[in-house]
């Protein structure tokens, strides 16, 4: 069965969007090709973000888990927990240098954290 994906982010000619219901995929925008895949969710992907610079990739979902990603090599950078419902959105923003990580879940409950890596 074939799928259309819902969830999709762009930055500077690198597209991620869901492979599979748990799996990110990393494409190039250009070529189309693979790059990577993103695998470590448990249920749905809801969305995917790109951090201002390209160089972390916030997904969240229906297993209430945010993951930061490091696009270089494709690893979690850090997992947060605390959401009780499904995470519907996520993004990071820059605020006085330090990245602002806000989600917010099906129930409206948000969350605000640091995506800094120490």
């Amino acid at each position: 069965m074939h799928t259309v994906p819902y969830t999709l982010s762009y930055w500077n000619g690198t597209i991620t969007t869901k492979y599979t219901s748990t799996d990110i995929i990393i494409l190039d925008a250009i070529t189309g090709s693979q790059l990577a895949i993103l695998s470590g969710h448990t249920d749905s992907v809801q969305c995917i973000t790109f951090s201002s610079d390209g160089t972390l990739l916030v997904s969240a979902g229906a297993d209430k888990v945010i993951k930061l990603w490091d696009i270089q090599t494709g690893g979690v950078v850090r997992t947060f927990h605390g959401h009780t419902w499904s995470v519907l959105s996520a993004s990071i923003s820059p605020i006085l240098l330090q990245d602002l990580l806000m989600t917010q879940s099906v129930c409206g409950t948000c969350k605000q954290g640091s995506a800094i890596i120490s």
